[in-house]
């Protein structure tokens, strides 16, 4: 295997597919930052393979080098390619060993530098190709990448929760939706037209998808086994997950469900409000709408300091509602929204304190919030 490739095309290929290292430390160490390099029809690619994300990612060479592939180290050889001078072109050369021990080594010059690594089988690494599906959807990058940032928030911070750590990306009433929860809270994004496709991204996955992908459009796979991102020369690939997928909750119902009593409220008002909340208490707040006003109360469970701020909001006059919230949860899904107003409504069902089960904000465009409310002990209207 040798060829010639300008460097800001390899920096580029590089980055892109070492993604799955960042996000994957439980790989080996013995084959830590390793991937595989093929050539083929006059094309580049590079493969790595990790415990939860995947990825063969190409790039078109000029002329007609010759075929061949190898695995090495392909986290150093971006590290060392990171203090070439740009504008260089890189030579690479794949000599196979002439003893026994290792497969070969990979010879690298670029400019006036060059350097070796040793290399390992490359069937350690297969490329990733995307299996046979029924399920298939066609989304823009920037639009997907949109959709994971806004409700990314709203998934459990860690693997210790096998089904609310991933972020399902399904269809309900035609359209399609990324949708994440956490147990406390959940936010829908809306993405477009739904083809019934339903898959979960990993946590792990989303982190890395932008630097993955390049702009364009990105066809979403749900394979028999694993789930599928694939866009030209660019397939990722990451595990179905068979408990999330039957335990997760049913978002068309949730999204079914008739709330009551819509309140509009503007958006940097409120933003202000849960803020100044925040500093006093970010555990819990108590939310009125009474009298055409929407009311937070919020007192520190460790001083006692109190904030307490009003705005008028659009309510039908007479209409009285509590609920207690968390205001960090509330002010993580309002920095996602650019919406000039936002609209409040209530689940008409009740918890033991006559509140209602959860809360329902929507910025009218195409993000949805759900978040339960909370037994609020520090904080009453009266107070």
């Amino acid at each position: 295997m040798k060829l010639q490739i300008k460097l800001d095309e390899l920096r580029s290929l590089l980055t892109r597919a070492i993604v799955p290292l960042k996000v994957d430390p439980a790989i080996g160490s013995s084959l830590r930052g390793f991937g595989r390099l093929d050539v083929a029809n006059s094309r580049l690619s590079a493969t790595v393979i990790g415990p939860v994300v995947a990825c063969t990612i190409g790039v078109p060479l000029d002329g007609s080098p010759e075929d061949g592939a190898c695995a090495c180290n392909l986290e150093m050889l971006a590290d060392m390619l990171a203090f070439a001078p740009a504008g260089e072109m890189v030579d690479l050369d794949f000599q196979h060993a002439t003893g026994s021990g290792t497969m070969g080594q990979l010879h690298v010059r670029v400019g006036k530098s060059k350097f070796k690594t040793p290399c390992a089988h490359p069937d350690i690494f297969r490329p990733v190709t995307p299996e046979p599906a029924a399920e298939r959807a066609e989304i823009e990058k920037d639009t997907l990448d949109g959709a994971i940032s806004a409700v990314q928030f709203a998934s459990a911070p860690n693997d210790a929760d096998n089904i609310r750590s991933n972020i399902c990306l399904s269809s309900h009433g035609g359209k399609l939706h990324a949708v994440a929860m956490n147990g406390i809270e959940c936010c829908i994004c809306e993405m477009g037209p739904g083809t019934g496709l339903k898959t979960f991204l990993p946590s792990k996955v989303a982190k890395g998808l932008s630097k993955m992908l390049a702009s364009g459009t990105v066809t979403l796979v749900a394979g028999q086994k694993n789930g599928y991102l694939v866009q030209d020369a660019c397939v990722i690939r990451f595990p179905r997950s068979p408990a999330a997928e039957e335990k997760f909750p049913d978002v068309g119902r949730l999204l079914a469900v008739e709330h009551v009593m819509p309140v509009g409220v503007p958006t940097e008002r409120l933003k202000d409000m849960v803020g100044a909340s925040r500093h006093v208490s970010k555990a819990e707040c108590l939310l009125a709408v009474a009298g055409g006003e929407l009311t937070f109360w919020a007192k520190s469970p460790l001083d006692g300091s109190e904030y307490r701020a009003s705005v008028s909001c659009v309510a039908g006059e007479g209409d009285t509602i509590e609920a207690g919230m968390c205001p960090d949860l509330l002010g993580e899904f309002l920095a996602k929204v650019h919406a000039d107003s936002i609209t409040l409504e209530f689940n008409p069902k009740k918890n033991d304190r006559g509140w209602p089960w959860h809360v329902k904000i929507s910025d009218g465009q195409r993000l949805i919030f759900f978040i339960k409310t909370l037994a609020v002990m520090s904080v009453s209207p009266g107070g």
